[in-house]
């Protein structure tokens, strides 16, 4: 998302703005992601990349947005920036996000799992 300055909001510098949401597929509760993100062009070709891992829950078959986020502003110092080469995808909306997980899942399920048997 692109986001123009906007001083009444406290943006001080125009942006791009991506928020990722993940899926669980699995049938256990995900309580960490580590992930590699690289945003690539309609040519697919990598405008920017970068790891992450963040605490977050994820209950079997739900879907959630994160609450950390990725930002770039634009630096009027600066040419050919990553929002530079952000901005142009995004206003076609034809960045291509990508991003390759492992997951953690909580722990303490397996232990009760076995205490039960």
């Amino acid at each position: 998302m692109c986001q123009n300055k906007d001083y009444q909001r406290q943006v001080f510098n125009s942006r791009v703005e991506l928020v990722p949401t993940f899926k669980n597929t699995s049938k256990k509760t995900v309580v960490a992601i580590a992930h590699t993100l690289t945003v690539t062009d309609a040519f697919g070709d990598k405008i920017v990349d970068g790891e992450s891992k963040l605490d977050l829950k994820i209950p079997p078959g739900k879907t959630v947005e994160s609450e950390s986020f990725y930002l770039w502003e634009d630096n009027q110092f600066i040419q050919v920036e990553p929002y530079d080469k952000l901005t142009g995808p995004v206003s076609t909306e034809s960045p291509r996000p990508r991003s390759i997980l492992r997951r953690s899942f909580n722990p303490m399920a397996r232990r009760k799992a076995s205490r039960d048997q």
